[in-house]
C-alpha cells in the first residue's frame, strides 16, 4: 500500500487534474515501466460513477499517463503479463454483484494501450485468469441468476475459453 500511495502523490500534479480524485487499488511494475490501477472519482457538482483507470509511468514514477479506456462503475482485479503485453480482467460493478466481466486487451506490447472486450455478458464474477501459450487465454467466471444460484454452460462449468489473435486485429 505504500508504494500505491507514493505513486499517487505523483499522479495528481502530473495530470494537473483538480476535477478528480485518484485512488490507487494495485501497483504492477513490468521492466522499466509501472502500472497504476486506479478509481478516478470526478469532483463536479454532479455525482458520478467513479471509472477504472490504468496510468502508465516509464521513469519510475516521477509522471504518469492516464491510458486504454476508463471503465465506469467498474473493478479492474487481475493482471497477466505476456511478450504481447498487458492484460487486465475486470468486472462491472456499480449496480451490486458483478455483471458482465471484461478483459483489457493490449492493443500491441510497446504501446501501454488497450481495447475493452466483454468475457460474458450478465451476471458473474471474475475468479481469475490464466494464459494457455499464445493461442487462448482462460477466464474463471461463476455465473448467478437474479436469485444468487450458479449458472454453468454444460460443457465447461464456470470457465471461458478467449481465443487470441494478433491484438491489432482484435475488435473492441
Amino acid at each position: 500500500m505504500l508504494a500505491v500511495g507514493a505513486s499517487l502523490a505523483a499522479v495528481g500534479p502530473a495530470l494537473g487534474a483538480a476535477s478528480e480524485s485518484i485512488r490507487g487499488r494495485g501497483i504492477f511494475e513490468r521492466g522499466r515501466t509501472l502500472y497504476l490501477f486506479a478509481d478516478v472519482h470526478g469532483c463536479g457538482a454532479e455525482p458520478s460513477l467513479p471509472a477504472a483507470q490504468i496510468f502508465v509511468s516509464s521513469d519510475g514514477g516521477r509522471t504518469w499517463t492516464k491510458r486504454g479506456p476508463a471503465v465506469l462503475g467498474s473493478d479492474l482485479e487481475y493482471v497477466q503479463a505476456s511478450a504481447d503485453g498487458v492484460w487486465v480482467g475486470g468486472l462491472h460493478t456499480a449496480e451490486g454483484p458483478g455483471i458482465d466481466p471484461f478483459l483489457l486487451v493490449p492493443t500491441d506490447a510497446a504501446s501501454s494501450d488497450w481495447r475493452l472486450r466483454t468475457i460474458s455478458e450478465g451476471p458473474a464474477e471474475l475468479r481469475g485468469l490464466a494464459r494457455a501459450g499464445v493461442s487462448a487465454i482462460f477466464a474463471w467466471i461463476h455465473r448467478v441468476d437474479i436469485h444468487d444460484k450458479p449458472i454453468a454452460p454444460a460443457k465447461y462449468p464456470n470457465s471461458v475459453v478467449l481465443e487470441l489473435r494478433a491484438p491489432d486485429a482484435l475488435s473492441a
